[in-house]
């Protein structure tokens, strides 16, 4: 028994692969525009959810990139004003030395006394160092300036601690507070108090009096050592954040290789189906137009 295909559902077959072979074509044509194999969901629903899953990985890296970026600019400034606060301090304590010395008269200890003071006002200035507008020794009120008065040496900042997140699991204190800098643990006054020590020498060089000056040299190393203590915490800060950046970017260089193995297309692939398809839509055409011509023929015979 035979069949005979109609005309009206050969028609409608003819249209509803030549719609599909269009539409097919678009698709290349929009890959190879784009240079993307995936541009949505339809194109591949596993790859396309997987670079969507990586576009959020890359976006949240940056965030954590930019800012270690910028804590490693803020440590570069804290780590430079520790610096030059420890440098003032060895120039205090050969100072020091040398007003212990009998053979310095009170005039020569009141020239020593008059250095040790700029050198104070030197580490003050320090210490109200700002950087892109904020204070870096006031806690986490950086619009105030931590040692407004220079007589009493006091704070005027807070002593909390800013944290920053530099992964989704990790923070790292991003701050320290300028009375943790000029005072140590024991707090204003205490033997480890930057400022106090600065002054009650200049007290004891004026006063002449050598048994005192000699009293805080220990004083004097006591406040070396803890500022190179903090110097050497930035450090190690400074080499954990070094070591996060080299791993974001490390990350970020292989996710978008995977990204652009799963999401770029290949333009000789994506020309080849081109012409294939261009190819099948011609074959297609001359199909219809031969059965057509033999329907018609049909008719008129």
């Amino acid at each position: 028994m035979s069949y005979r295909i109609s005309e009206f559902q050969n028609t409608r077959e003819f249209l509803y692969y030549n719609a599909k072979s269009q539409m097919d074509e678009l698709e290349t044509l929009e890959h190879i525009a784009s240079g993307k194999r995936v541009n949505q969901a339809s194109d591949d629903p596993i790859d396309h959810q997987r670079i969507q899953q990586m576009k959020t990985e890359l976006m949240e890296n940056s965030d954590f990139s930019k800012s270690i970026q910028t804590m490693l600019s803020e440590y570069n400034v804290v780590e430079s004003s520790l610096n030059a606060i420890r440098d003032s301090l060895e120039r205090v304590s050969e100072l020091a030395i040398q007003g212990a010395n009998e053979t310095y008269g009170a005039n020569g200890r009141d020239t020593i006394a008059d250095e040790m003071e700029e050198l104070y006002l030197g580490i003050i200035s320090t210490l109200n160092t700002r950087h892109e507008g904020k204070y870096l020794f006031s806690g986490t009120a950086t619009n105030t300036e931590p040692f407004q008065d220079t007589v009493t040496g006091n704070y005027s900042g807070n002593s909390d601690i800013a944290q920053i997140r530099i992964s989704s699991s990790d923070t790292l204190a991003s701050n320290i507070p300028g009375d943790e800098v000029a005072y140590g643990a024991g707090g204003q006054g205490s033997n480890e108090d930057i400022l106090d020590l600065i002054q009650d020498l200049v007290t004891e060089l004026r006063a002449d009096n050598t048994p005192g000056i000699q009293t805080n040299l220990p004083r004097l190393k006591q406040t070396i050592d803890r500022v190179n203590g903090l110097i050497a915490g930035i450090g190690s800060k400074t080499v954990r954040l070094v070591n996060s950046q080299n791993y974001y970017q490390d990350f970020e260089i292989n996710l978008r290789e995977t990204m652009s193995e799963l999401e770029d297309a290949d333009m000789a692939e994506e020309i080849s189906i081109l012409n294939q398809n261009r190819t099948a839509q011609e074959a297609q055409y001359r199909s219809q137009s031969a059965i057509l011509d033999r329907t018609l023929l049909d008719y008129l015979g």
